[in-house]
């Protein structure tokens, strides 16, 4: 049987036009209510209409971490997180970590 290699894009639609998304290119999502702005290395951000527990279950496992319930971000973009401070950074951003995904963060990156 033929197993289904994962898609490594999707479609975004935006008024009357669909713009094509790369996975890899997604630094990180914010999410506000049911909406999810994706922001991309280009400098673009791309709104979709989808919860972000939506979203990160369609998108490759272990790709994406959440780091807070507005956030998650790409992991081989991740750069350094801020232990004192509970801050993420990548690309030049500053994202909060919430105490709900603290530990998980820890754990996943193997440290003590």
């Amino acid at each position: 049987m033929e197993q289904q290699q994962a898609m490594n894009f999707f479609f975004v639609r935006q008024h009357d036009m669909l713009y094509r998304v790369n996975i890899s290119d997604i630094i990180y999502i914010h999410s506000e209510g049911n909406n999810c702005i994706l922001h991309l290395l280009t400098g673009a951000e791309q709104e979709i209409k989808v919860s972000l527990r939506q979203l990160l279950g369609k998108l490759p496992e272990g790709m994406f971490l959440r780091i807070h319930k507005s956030y998650a971000v790409n992991t081989k973009l991740l750069e350094k997180i801020g232990v004192k401070d509970r801050v993420a950074y990548v690309a030049d951003k500053q994202l909060p970590i919430g105490k709900t995904y603290y530990t998980d963060i820890l754990q996943l990156m193997h440290l003590p």
